[in-house]
């Protein structure tokens, strides 16, 4: 009786875990709507959309003429009326204006980077957490059904205690179990209210815990993202493109804008008109010690491109690795205890009505069961947390979602 309801709820409780996971992910991963909702509202999310459409309007900016013409007026009254008008525009021979409109591409490829790498983040923070709380609860369930067994045999022990068909002996024994079993139901309680916590604050969002958790993601496809569309590796390949900007602002501090201008007037009653060439001389100007520090500084980022290359390759062949691992783990679980329970239950029921099993043992195997059963859901646990790290690190989610949040792809 007792087992029996202990696996009849669990049957329950996997049906409706059924029924109520996601369809669109049985084959191939893909974001649910409400998770590019999430992700596109959280304040983060909106920051980096922020800095993106500050970068853009730079790269605008960035397009204009570097030097404004200046006019020049001026007049005498003393002995007649003379008057001279003169207008002058600095050229931009040394390449500012390229140099700026290279530099200012860098900086919204930057920023579009950051925003994949961003929206990333929060959605691997909002799955790791959804994953968490969701087995936190089916642990609690579980927990739940613990005491409910417990205090049923409790229950019957003591009716029997009365009658003289058990001792006070295993009726006590069936207390301390019900008192240990609610002090679990408690452990497990506040274990679940803090994933839920973690998973409202990932989402922004109180109340929340989002559909139902699949079984396992054995059918969840990850597609292999090139090592150079990684977020990561294109923002650092836009700060060396900045570096390379700088580099070139630089050079172009190291040259003279000559200036041209064109004047005409007045003066004792004859016209004039002059044309004038002025060109700086950079006496006391840093320019060259400027450009050598940055190719100095452009130098450090190929070395850091370089590591984060190989920091990527060994972040992706690890999260394969414990992919791999907690499936394996899973599976030698299922293997070996999952198709069990159910089979061992009814034998723990039929050994406890004839007989053959007294309280002590009765309570010593259905404990067992249920650590079997608590040492699968953390078996799942692993397994979605290591999925979880590879989806991140293989960059599923960005990939997934920044047409969605920007419309283009990232």
């Amino acid at each position: 009786m007792f087992v029996n309801f202990l696996a009849a709820t669990r049957g329950s409780l996997l049906f409706c875990m059924l029924m109520l996971a996601l369809p669109s992910w049985a084959d191939s991963l893909v974001a649910p709507r409400w998770l590019a909702d999430i992700v596109r509202e959280h304040p983060d999310t909106q920051a980096a959309l922020a800095r993106l459409d500050a970068s853009k309007q730079r790269v605008a900016g960035a397009s204009r003429m570097v030097y404004d013409p200046s006019l020049e007026l001026g007049g005498d009254r003393s002995d007649g009326t003379d008057y001279d008008v003169g207008i002058s525009q600095q050229l931009d021979l040394s390449g500012r204006r390229r140099a700026r409109r290279k530099t200012a591409a860098a900086q919204e490829e930057a920023a579009l980077a950051e925003l994949a790498i961003t929206v990333n983040r929060v959605a691997q923070e909002v799955m790791t957490a959804r994953a968490n709380a969701l087995i936190s609860q089916e642990k609690l369930g579980l927990s739940q059904q613990r005491v409910e067994l417990v205090s049923r045999l409790t229950d019957l022990m003591q009716r029997r205690q009365s009658t003289g068909d058990a001792s006070q002996a295993d009726a006590d024994l069936a207390l301390f179990s019900l008192g240990s079993a609610r002090n679990a139901y408690g452990e497990a309680a506040i274990a679940a209210d803090a994933t839920r916590e973690a998973l409202e604050r990932a989402v922004l969002r109180p109340n929340t815990l989002i559909g139902s958790l699949a079984d396992t993601p054995s059918g969840l496809m990850l597609s292999e993202t090139p090592l150079e569309e990684l977020p990561e590796f294109r923002l650092t390949q836009a700060q060396v493109a900045l570096a390379d900007g700088q580099i070139q602002i630089a050079r172009s501090d190291t040259r003279i804008d000559p200036t041209l201008s064109l004047s005409g007037g007045r003066e004792e009653d004859e016209s004039r008109v002059g044309l004038g060439i002025s060109i700086p001389l950079p006496f006391f100007g840093g320019s060259r010690r400027e450009l050598a520090a940055s190719i100095s500084d452009r130098s450090a980022m190929d070395h850091e491109l370089a590591r984060l290359k190989r920091d990527l390759e060994l972040r992706i062949a690890a999260s394969k690795r414990r992919v791999a691992i907690a499936e394996k783990s899973y599976q030698g679980w299922q293997s070996a205890v999952g198709n069990r329970l159910e089979p061992s239950g009814e034998l723990l029921e039929r050994l406890f009505k004839s007989g053959e099993l007294d309280v002590s043992s009765y309570l010593f195997h259905l404990e067992q069961r249920i650590a079997a059963e608590e040492s699968g859901l953390d078996a799942r646990a692993r397994w979605w947390s290591a999925w979880n790290d590879q989806a991140a690190t293989q960059a599923a989610w960005s990939s997934l979602l920044m047409k969605k949040i920007t419309g283009h792809n990232q």
